[in-house]
């Protein structure tokens, strides 16, 4: 992420005002350049709230009209999945650029919708997509030494994300919206596993699925999957489960000549070279250097959030704040978004093969 553009600000709008929207709105107060003007809410109760707490000028309940009256830059949407594409048609048609919450939409066929309007739009605009684990530190870092060779080239990804039932305020709650959408609470998470397998695999195709129940809510199709898939270049797995007792998200990328354990959630990652070329430790498994490198990593990660508060930090943490100040600045410096429209296909199509399989699974059961 460059410079911002010098004396050049942005008025934005944040269309629903939920948990994603007050997520958003909290992010956007620290970057400079970003005026936040309005919110849109269908519950205007709701949108005079936000709009109070959070100093926001204006507030509406009807979208078109916000965007008629205020000349905002982008917008903000953080709404049910199934309102994406008309909302963003109508941002694109006023033209304002887009930042989208995840999932981008519910099919492929509505993501190419929306990359199409924005080839044919009048004016120039951009969406971007809310991908925001690729901005972790850990992930960036990752990145780099795939990038350097450190493992050689990567043959397969494997993440796991686990937690329990109860500990998902989505899956447990019975009238959430999310139980209404393809594949339920599953796809709706997934984008996230989905595009970090893309961004060390490229294009990946689901090969096969398993899933199963465990808890005994009536609501839920199920609550432990796992996911195979196939790439050109290697392949991966995905194992979702709420039926844990731990709260752990961890990813690994196996290479040709090591492997790297990356801890989402505790933002360590460390490097296990291969056997000949490290001496380890009796009964452990582990060379002396990795068990540094698990400190160092560690160390890094609380440093750098320490000064962070104190407002030195050169590494954020909020991957929500580094997303929307990469989309932010992308668009004050006349550079394309480094999650873009098509990269928000790319995943959501991975999601809609989920989807239907799951789907099908749920209706032969």
């Amino acid at each position: 992420m460059g410079p911002t553009s010098a004396g050049r600000s942005l008025k934005v709008g944040v269309i629903g005002t939920g948990y994603a929207g007050k997520v958003h709105l909290n992010a956007m107060k620290s970057i400079s350049g970003l005026r936040v003007q309005s919110v849109c809410d269908a519950s205007e109760e709701m949108g005079a709230k936000v709009a109070s707490q959070y100093g926001v000028p204006t507030h509406y309940t009807d979208v078109a009209e916000m965007l008629d009256r205020e000349g905002l830059d982008f917008v903000s949407i953080c709404t049910p999945t199934n309102t994406h594409l008309p909302l963003s048609l109508k941002a694109i048609e006023a033209g304002a650029s887009v930042l989208m919450e995840k999932p981008f939409t519910e099919t492929s066929e509505e993501a190419i919708a929306i990359v199409n309007a924005v080839k044919k739009a009048a004016k120039k605009v951009d969406v971007g997509v809310v991908h925001q684990l690729l901005f972790l530190w850990v992930v960036q870092q990752a990145r780099e030494m795939v990038k350097r060779g450190d493992i050689g080239t990567v043959l397969k990804t494997a993440i796991f994300r686990g937690t329990a039932f109860e500990g998902d305020s989505y899956i447990s709650n019975k009238d959430h919206w999310v139980h209404d959408t393809p594949g339920g609470r599953i796809c709706e998470a997934l984008p996230h596993q989905v595009y970090l397998t893309q961004e060390f695999l490229g294009d990946i195709k689901l090969k096969d699925l398993s899933a199963r129940k465990f808890h005994d809510a009536p609501w839920v199709s199920y609550d432990e999957v796992q996911m195979t898939f196939e790439s050109d270049s290697g392949m991966a797995s995905i194992y979702w489960s709420r039926n844990t007792r731990i709260n752990e998200y961890l990813m690994f990328l196996v290479g040709t000549d090591g492997l790297l354990r990356i801890d989402l959630l505790g933002g360590t990652i460390v490097k296990r070279a291969r056997m000949e070329d490290t001496k380890r430790f009796k009964g452990t498994g582990f060379a002396l250097g990795e068990i540094g490198e698990m400190l160092s990593s560690l160390g890094t990660h609380y440093r750098h959030k320490f000064l962070q508060k104190l407002g030195k930090g050169t590494i954020y943490f909020d991957p929500y704040e580094v997303c929307i100040r990469s989309f932010s600045l992308s668009m004050l410096n006349g550079e394309e978004p480094e999650v873009n429209a098509q990269k928000g296909y790319d995943c959501i199509r991975v999601v809609e093969d989920v989807a239907r399989v799951i789907d099908e699974k749920r209706k032969s059961s």
